[in-house]
């Protein structure tokens, strides 16, 4: 049995894969990402792709050496219909097509959407579309979704302490110059769990609120 992470570079794939790693010390997790041409995420999977190798920087330092690292290039260009809504689903159709060739009998593929994603909605299609790939390609894995019971501010909070934070990824949409647009629905989420954190540490004066 081998275990297979989906890692972006963000928060919630960043931290699963540390956890992993951690609790599996004599084993070798398997971290996968993917690059694609699709341009509307261009700019996305470039920035991801920077901090990925700033978390894997700061991992050897940490001394967490058995993560095997895979980066699957997909050239994908769409038409301009392509909405990007139907994202919730595209990434894990992506994944689960292009890591197939990897997974062996008993293997297990972790996807780290925690309870506000809203991707958690299509977990069932989602698993089913693993059963069916599962037994067209004759290979018996599970797909897992550790973290779907966990908040944002759980999440930001143990990245914080791992110091992490100026490490990972969050924007859906960043600026030209990779800065976060501060607009799109994963930075609000990202800015709205800092803020509760601190809401819950007693760092904010509740009654100016």
């Amino acid at each position: 049995m081998r275990n297979f992470v989906l890692w972006s570079g963000g928060c919630d794939s960043t931290l699963l894969l540390y956890q992993l790693s951690k609790s599996n010390p004599d084993k070798s997790v398997h971290a996968v990402s993917i690059c694609t041409s699709y341009a509307p995420d261009a700019i996305e999977i470039k920035r991801e792709k920077v901090c990925r190798e700033k978390i894997k920087k700061h991992f050897n330092e940490m001394g967490i050496n058995n993560i095997l690292y895979t980066e699957i290039n997909v050239d994908m260009p769409l038409n301009e219909e392509f909405e990007s809504w139907t994202s919730l689903m595209f990434f894990p159709i992506i994944y689960l097509g292009n890591i197939t060739p990897y997974l062996k009998h008993g293997d297990i593929v972790y996807q780290a959407y925690i309870k506000e994603d809203i991707e958690l909605h299509f977990k069932y299609p989602i698993l089913n579309l693993a059963k069916l790939v599962s037994a067209i390609i004759g290979v018996n894995f599970e797909y897992k979704f550790p973290f779907e019971y966990k908040s944002k501010i759980d999440v930001v909070d143990e990245i914080i302490k791992l110091g992490l934070l100026d490490k990972v990824s969050w924007c859906s949409h960043p600026l030209k110059d990779g800065s976060p647009c501060k607009k799109c629905r994963s930075c609000i989420m990202h800015y709205s769990a800092l803020y509760g954190l601190k809401l819950k540490k007693g760092e904010i004066d509740e009654s100016t609120l």
